[in-house]
């Protein structure tokens, strides 16, 4: 019953309108006693007050199949949310959602952990402003930011950059901007995930620090030999 809702409504108003009209046919033009309106029309005015009632039915029932087909879009759409965001919650990188503005939409529960900061603190708020502590883009900076990029061009872009954690220390990062379409194929947003590439910049530099002593020390043992 609760699925046929519109119908009913469909049917009461068709009926409705039949009793309307028997009650003008008979207290106001007074063709007949209220009774014969009612049960025993004309045969024009079962014509006209049926078709009326069937209209109505047919009306409640297109729209008892509209509003399911709404419900089910709503579910579909609850269910993609859903999905997205448990992608969102389990990938292990830093994630954020950002628009053409700059501004973040949507965070992941690392981003909270790295930052220190509420998602309502964050969400709203340019994302320069979260990653580096700027007043403008990082591309005006002199940062190798390609979130822009990813939005003109609609493909995945990737840097690296400096970013600021919550507890004030920064961090180096790797960016990958992964563009996200809507129905109509236009970018309408952009997914930032950032990984924490310190430990291997440490790495390299500690490598490379190590060559730059061998070699000195090579350098120091062949002169040795050569006095």
């Amino acid at each position: 019953m609760r699925g046929r809702r519109l119908i009913v409504l469909g049917a009461a108003l068709g009926l409705f309108f039949w009793i309307a009209d028997s009650i003008l046919e008979a207290l106001v033009i007074q063709k007949n006693t209220l009774t014969m309106q009612f049960l025993h029309p004309t045969t024009s005015e079962l014509w006209h007050r049926s078709s009326s009632l069937l209209l109505f039915v047919l009306f409640g029932i297109y729209g008892q199949r509209l509003l399911g087909r709404l419900r089910r879009a709503e579910e579909e759409s609850a269910h993609r949310e859903k999905y997205f965001r448990s992608l969102l919650e389990n990938l292990h990188e830093d994630i954020f959602v950002i628009d053409r503005h700059y501004s973040v939409v949507d965070v992941n529960r690392n981003v909270l952990h790295t930052l220190g900061r509420s998602r309502d603190e964050i969400l709203g708020r340019p994302c320069y402003e979260i990653s580096h502590g700027f007043e403008e883009p990082c591309d005006r900076k002199g940062e190798d930011c390609r979130l822009q990029e990813a939005f003109r061009s609609g493909e995945v872009q990737v840097c690296r950059h400096l970013h600021r954690r919550g507890n004030g220390s920064e961090t180096w990062v790797d960016l990958i901007f992964s563009p996200l379409r809507d129905e109509t194929g236009e970018v309408r947003y952009v997914i930032e995930a950032a990984r924490d590439v310190s430990h291997l910049i440490q790495a390299t530099e500690e490598a490379r620090a190590s060559e730059t002593r061998f070699q000195a020390i090579f350098q120091y043992a062949n002169d040795a030999i050569f006095i």
